[in-house]
């Protein structure tokens, strides 16, 4: 019998499958580390520089291991600053083939956020009185670092709450006709 022996060659790049922590990701301890996983092994010389992160466009600095092989973590020295966004760059990976990562995988994250948002009354004018006692209120809201988590609070009008329309950074109410604003509030 005729036996035959043969290896295919490798021409598949390794990937960023997972990352942690997880893109668009808030409040976020200062002292996590960011690990990403890959699709296969990496045979890098060196893993110095596979993971860029940044604050503000500054690079962070810290350092990169490899353990185990399909997996690298970055630890921040010194650690990464409360109300702060990051962005993460994974590219540059390197398998035992020579494969070269194809696509850099960038991810966002922002750490704890220790800011209150902002609320501002767009209309009616906080400076001038109206007529009209089913008017409707307009709020924007902002908070730079982190976001806003829309449902995390309650609006009220005279200490009842009532139910917005909620949109990304303003919400409306309209005072309804069946119960109207008292005079002078």
């Amino acid at each position: 019998p005729l036996t035959s022996r043969f290896t295919t060659v490798d021409t598949t790049a390794p990937t960023v499958t997972t990352v942690s922590p997880v893109d668009d990701a808030i409040q976020i301890s200062n002292s996590s580390t960011i690990v990403a996983s890959f699709s296969e092994p990496l045979a890098n010389a060196s893993v110095d520089g596979l993971i860029v992160v940044k604050r503000s466009g500054i690079v962070v600095p810290g350092t990169t291991v490899q353990e185990p092989a399909n997996v690298l973590t970055f630890t921040a020295d010194p650690p990464l600053f409360d109300n702060a966004v990051y962005t993460v760059a994974i590219d540059g990976a390197v398998d035992a083939s020579g494969n070269v990562q194809g696509a850099a995988k960038n991810t966002n994250f922002a750490t704890t956020d220790t800011v209150d948002a902002v609320l501002t009354i767009t209309s009616p004018s906080l400076t001038a009185w109206i007529n009209d006692s089913t008017p409707t209120i307009n709020v924007t809201r902002s908070d730079a670092t982190s976001g806003l988590n829309i449902g995390s609070g309650t609006v009220r009008i005279d200490g009842n709450p009532v139910v917005v329309n909620p949109a990304v950074s303003t919400m409306s109410y309209t005072v309804p006709a069946a119960s109207p604003l008292a005079d002078g509030t």
